[in-house]
């Protein structure tokens, strides 16, 4: 039994080590795989589309509808963005319900909200009807205020109440944040992309080799399992043909044809053997080899019945053993 193991695992591995050269062959080791970025790419890419797509995008200050009533002061603050000043857009429109309202005068202004020296954006002082044009403004960052006055021909000023009844006021302002610093935000985008581009591969690269080390420690048999497991995947996924008969359970039928297959072996070794010792001079005396052949030679006796069992052989590496003991 002993020898028969040795010259089946002697075989087995033989056609272990063929797949796994052609294996290796066919696909590179995973010591060789590039760790592909593209996740990383991906994110650097999107956080520049982000900022084109933030960069055109206004803060919108409504102040009035025709049908939401009139404001006399609206405030508006104006937030700080490194020192940099907002460009700011105003469009108004007076429009006079009747021909009468035509005398009606209209004044606003829009300054920054500072009791010493406030700074006048723009003021517009004319009647209704009137272009009230819009304008084009930049303006520091900080807090402003809109004061909107309405007064009849006489210089009475109307009443918040009734300026519904002589004018339709429409009044809107907006400003962007993020134009003034439109190049420093591409810089700081591209620069965090960077950053998690190199975090994510020294992350990809630890984890390969923390995987490789787990494969290098890996016992013989777990290598065997892995190594079968990537060659079905292989051919799973389109590559050589996976060598089915390593998972088909041992039968009936099965164990016999192995068995004829040794045989067979056995019988060409032997004959091999034969013709070797034709052809030089032995150093077996005909007697040792009776002896070592006895009642098996020219028949199957030996080669027939059921297999025994080593009770020393309990694992791969045992059989590892077995076969280096043999050879020493």
């Amino acid at each position: 039994m002993s020898s028969t193991s040795c010259s089946m695992v002697g075989e087995c591995m033989d056609e272990g080590g063929e797949q796994k050269e052609s294996r290796d062959k066919r696909k590179p080791s995973e010591k060789l795989k590039p760790v592909r970025p593209w996740t990383a790419l991906i994110f650097w890419v999107l956080l520049n589309l982000i900022w084109i797509a933030a960069l055109p995008m206004p803060a919108q200050h409504p102040v009035m509808e025709p049908n939401t009533g009139f404001r006399e002061w609206h405030d508006m603050e104006v937030p700080e963005v490194i020192g940099r000043e907002l460009p700011l857009h105003i469009e108004c429109s007076f429009e006079p319900k009747t021909e009468a309202d035509k005398s009606v005068r209209v004044v606003w202004s829009l300054r920054t909200d500072t009791v010493d020296d406030p700074i006048e954006v723009r003021t517009w002082d004319a009647n209704l009807g009137d272009d009230c044009a819009t304008s084009e403004h930049s303006v520091p960052g900080g807090d402003y205020v809109l004061h909107v006055e309405l007064f009849y021909a006489n210089g009475t000023k109307i009443d918040r109440s009734n300026v519904a009844e002589v004018s339709d006021i429409s009044f809107h302002m907006q400003y962007w944040i993020y134009q003034p610093v439109s190049k420093e935000g591409f810089v700081a985008a591209n620069l965090l992309g960077f950053t998690i581009l190199v975090f994510d591969q020294s992350i990809r690269h630890r984890r390969r080799r923390r995987k490789l080390d787990k494969m290098t420690n890996l016992p013989l048999h777990k290598l065997r399992q892995k190594e079968e497991w990537e060659q079905l995947v292989d051919s799973m996924e389109g590559g050589d043909e996976a060598d089915v008969e390593r998972f088909v359970m041992p039968t009936a039928n099965t164990a016999e044809a192995e068995r004829e297959r040794m045989r067979k072996q056995f019988a060409a070794q032997e004959e091999a053997q034969m013709e070797a010792a034709t052809e030089g001079e032995s150093d077996i005396s005909e007697k040792e080899i009776m002896d070592l052949v006895g009642e098996f030679e020219g028949t199957e006796k030996g080669l027939k019945g059921d297999l025994e069992a080593d009770e020393d052989i309990h694992t791969v590496r045992d059989i590892w053993k077995r076969i280096e003991e043999d050879e020493t």
